[in-house]
C-alpha cells in the first residue's frame, strides 16, 4: 500500500491533494511549507498517513522536511543513464491523545536519460518515533562516526 497524503485546513476544513508526493517535499524544502488554502487564505497542515501493520496509528501532521544541501549523482554503468539521490528528513507529530514527533526517512531517485526524467520512489522508508531517531544519531555520534 501507498502513503497517503493531503493538506487541509485547519480553519475551514477545505482540503487540498497536491501533485506527486516528491514535488510537495521538493517545494517544501526551497519555500518552507507555505500553502495557504484558496477560501479563507489559512496555512494549510499536511497530513500522512502510512498503511502499518499490527494495529499501529500511521497518521502524522508534517512539521518541517529537509533535505541534504548537496546532491549524490552518478552514472549507472549498465545503462550509462545520470542517477541522482533525493533524500529527505521529514518531521511529522501524531495525532493521537499524547502527540508525539517522529522521523520519516523518504527517498526517490531521478533516472535521466535521452533528455527525460523518470522519479522512482525508494520503497524501504523507515518511519519512528523521532526520539529513537535521535538515539541512533547520538549512538554514531559517540563513536565518533558524526562531527
Amino acid at each position: 500500500m501507498a502513503t497517503n497524503y493531503h493538506f487541509q485546513c485547519p480553519t475551514c476544513g477545505k482540503g487540498h491533494w497536491p501533485g506527486g508526493l516528491h514535488e510537495v517535499f521538493a517545494r517544501w524544502t526551497r519555500e518552507g511549507g507555505a500553502w495557504t488554502c484558496e477560501e479563507c487564505d489559512a496555512p494549510y497542515h499536511f497530513y500522512l498517513t502510512f498503511p502499518f501493520a499490527f494495529g499501529a496509528d500511521g497518521r502524522v501532521r508534517m512539521v518541517d522536511i529537509f533535505k541534504p544541501k548537496t546532491s549524490c549523482v552518478w552514472t549507472d554503468p549498465g545503462t550509462g543513464h545520470r542517477i541522482e539521490y533525493h533524500p529527505y528528513l521529514a518531521i511529522g507529530e501524531t495525532l493521537d491523545a499524547t502527540p508525539k514527533l517522529t522521523a520519516w526517512l523518504p527517498y526517490w531517485h531521478s533516472d535521466e536519460h535521452g533528455g527525460r526524467t523518470k522519479m522512482k520512489f525508494g520503497q524501504w522508508a523507515p518511519h519512528m518515533d523521532l526520539q529513537l531517531f535521535a538515539e541512533l544519531v547520538d549512538q554514531a555520534r559517540e563513536k565518533k562516526h558524526l562531527v
